[in-house]
């Protein structure tokens, strides 16, 4: 039994049309991990900057406890030498 031209084209267009389908289900799939990948990236950022002005607190609480430090130091040193 022989396929006629008409059975073959038909054949061909309704593989055409699922292929056609699954490429744009995948368009879909990369436009929605393109959107993930935005969110992430702007995440990331806040979550950056974040932990930079955390950075800057912690240098800032350091300094403040080392002077602390210092003068309590001199101060148990003043006692026990009896100035």
């Amino acid at each position: 039994m022989s396929v006629t031209h008409y059975e073959l084209g038909a054949k061909i267009e309704a593989i055409e049309a699922r292929m056609d389908g699954r490429v744009q289900h995948i368009q879909q799939i990369f436009e929605h991990m393109q959107a993930d990948l935005v969110a992430i990236k702007e995440n990331n950022q806040a979550i950056r900057q974040e932990l930079k002005e955390d950075h800057k607190e912690l240098k800032q609480e350091l300094r403040n406890a080392k002077w602390w430090a210092l003068g309590t130091g001199i101060a148990i040193i003043s006692v026990l030498v009896g100035i």
